[in-house]
């Protein structure tokens, strides 16, 4: 019967084997060499005799030769790189990028050179060698991601840049060779869409902005947004930045306004003619009175005073009991309104 017990270990057999040193590495065994039995190099021979678990040859890795493929010298490792010009990005038309624009403060975009060099006159501040891969750009991230988005056409409202951003993208464009009139002439193109964006919340900055860099409908469309503006509080600064021409233009918008307000308020109304019941002014509210309210809204009104304003305002003066003389005062206040609304709001 096989016992299922361990023999103990045998001191008596082992110790004249241990103090031989046979099984130390220095003496000679029949084994084979360790540097040998390591230096294992198989022929493979039949495929399906090594299987590859899967991986079929168009899976395999292969070593990427940088000499020829400039696409590997832009791979990074472990960098920050833009969401939008990066290293995997295809334009539309197929164009891979091919040089690494590296700003001031890290971040990489990658971009094609071509594209670069159709909307530069001057090889992008010489920055586009036909050697160079990579780049350094003397911008913020901010402000070349911007000058990229409107070279490439694309929309940066998710971005929100600011307005001294935007200047400062407007004046890297003179440095790299690029025209602001091209780039930002319609309502679609990336610049004007930014610009048009921030001008409800800053719009004397912007309509400076536009006039400065001469987009002149950019800045028709921000100077609606500048009838909020106090035009005494225009620094100098502004003043020149914006220019004669323009510092004029604003200025007849706000004046032409306040006038054509004061035109229409000072048209007197037409009262009913006699009926048996009313002689058309003897319940009408007095003339004095549509006039001192006519002057109250002048005096505290400003340029941009909206129709609905100018309808509570002279909806509240005195109702009258004669349902003829009331439709009249509604239709007066309606016509007002109507030609308020007509009034041009930009320059």
């Amino acid at each position: 019967m096989q016992s299922n017990t361990l023999l103990a270990f045998d001191d008596a057999h082992w110790d004249p084997r241990l103090e031989d040193g046979d099984w130390l590495s220095g003496s000679p065994t029949n084994d084979p060499d360790f540097d040998e039995f390591m230096d294992f190099d198989p022929v493979l021979g039949d495929a399906q005799a090594f299987p590859t678990s899967g991986f079929g040859a168009s899976d395999a890795l292969k070593q990427v030769d940088t000499a020829t493929s400039p696409r590997a010298e832009l791979e990074p490792s472990s960098i920050c790189v833009s969401t939008v010009f990066n290293f995997d990005r295809v334009d539309p038309g197929g164009s891979a990028p091919d040089i690494d624009l590296v700003a001031s403060d890290g971040v990489h975009f990658a971009v094609n050179a071509a594209k670069l060099r159709a909307n530069s006159l001057n090889g992008f501040d010489g920055l586009l060698l036909p050697t160079s891969t990579t780049a350094a750009v003397p911008l913020s991230s901010k402000v070349l991601n911007m000058l990229l988005h409107t070279i490439y056409g694309l929309s940066a409202r998710e971005y929100a840049p600011t307005v001294d951003e935007l200047t400062a993208t407007i004046d890297a464009s003179e440095r790299y060779g690029l025209s602001v009139e091209a780039l930002a002439h319609n309502p679609t193109s990336p610049l004007y869409e930014a610009i048009l964006f921030r001008a409800p919340s800053q719009p004397l900055e912007c309509y400076s902005l536009a006039a400065h860099a001469k987009l002149d409908e950019l800045a028709i469309a921000v100077s609606s947004y500048t009838l909020s503006v106090h035009l005494p509080d225009i620094t100098e600064e502004t003043a020149e930045h914006m220019g004669a021409r323009y510092l004029r233009r604003l200025f007849f918008l706000h004046l032409g306004r306040m006038e054509a307000l004061k035109r229409i308020l000072r048209t007197p109304f037409i009262p009913h003619s006699p009926t048996e019941d009313c002689d058309g002014s003897k319940e009408y509210p007095p003339h004095d009175e549509w006039v001192k309210r006519a002057a109250e809204i002048v005096w505290n009104a400003s340029p941009n005073i909206s129709p609905i304003s100018l309808e509570t305002r002279l909806s509240d003066i005195a109702k009258a009991d004669c349902t003829e003389c009331q439709y009249h005062l509604e239709h007066r206040i309606k016509r007002l309104i109507t030609e308020w609304s007509l009034v041009k709001n930009t320059i």
